[in-house]
């Protein structure tokens, strides 16, 4: 009984720990250039910051050879969205790459794809801050660390 028990264990906790640990299921490979935009959805981002974190992006990017703009359609986009509660943010925020694809169904066919996407979602009582903190330290450093070993850098 107690060998069901501990592979039952393990079973749960492989399928929950796997996610911490996989691969994203997006390539890097060969991105070059897109049109660098931030939304902020839930309008409570200030100016200041907008620009900080665009820059911030934005030399990020150039860095490792990502043009932010594109005569193409291929938009690099960065999502912010959030809500507050009494004296706390809970916020979503997601850092992707939309472009036109050909699906492998027709090659002729050109279609609009997600490309590369990665999300946060927390609650916070320092909205700017953890903002800032979670788009250029956690999914804007990820994304760089994948570009880098997918392309040889």
């Amino acid at each position: 009984m107690l060998g069901y028990h501990l592979r039952k264990t393990l079973l749960v906790l492989f399928i929950f720990a796997l996610p911490a640990f996989a691969i994203s299921p997006f390539s890097l490979e060969g991105f070059k250039e897109g049109n660098f935009k931030l939304f902020d959805k839930s309008k409570m981002l200030s100016e200041d910051m907008k620009k900080k974190i665009s820059q911030e992006f934005e030399k990020q990017l150039s860095s490792v050879g990502i043009k932010t703009t594109s005569e193409e359609f291929s938009n690099f986009l960065v999502k912010i969205e959030a809500s507050k509660i009494n004296e706390t943010y809970v916020v979503n925020l997601a850092l992707f790459i939309v472009e036109n694809v050909h699906p492998s169904r027709n090659n002729e066919l050109e279609s609009l794809g997600i490309t590369y996407r990665k999300d946060d979602f927390f609650e916070t009582n320092e909205f700017e801050k953890e903002v800032y903190d979670s788009l250029v330290n956690y999914l804007l450093f990820d994304f760089i660390e994948q570009y880098k070993e997918e392309n040889d850098l």
